[in-house]
């Protein structure tokens, strides 16, 4: 069970730092990308190192929740 959540902490660590080099390219000033960015990186981070599902769970509903509230960003 454990390598389930390394896999999860990972991949979503991953995907956090991905979209924080997105929001780069916009300055960080879009902040949704930044937070939901930030969301990603943190929950999995907290995942690997408590080895527990609710911070993965988490942070992708939080992320869900700021893209709902900031929405996606413009292409300019």
């Amino acid at each position: 069970m454990q390598i389930l959540l390394y896999i999860f902490g990972g991949l979503s660590s991953l995907m956090g730092i991905f979209i924080l080099v997105t929001a780069s390219k916009y300055q960080f000033k879009h902040l949704g990308l930044t937070f939901g960015g930030l969301s990603y990186l943190i929950g999995g981070i907290l995942t690997i190192t408590q080895l527990n599902w609710w911070f993965v769970i988490g942070a992708w509903i939080l992320a869900f929740a700021i893209r709902k509230i900031f929405g996606d960003p413009t292409k300019t």
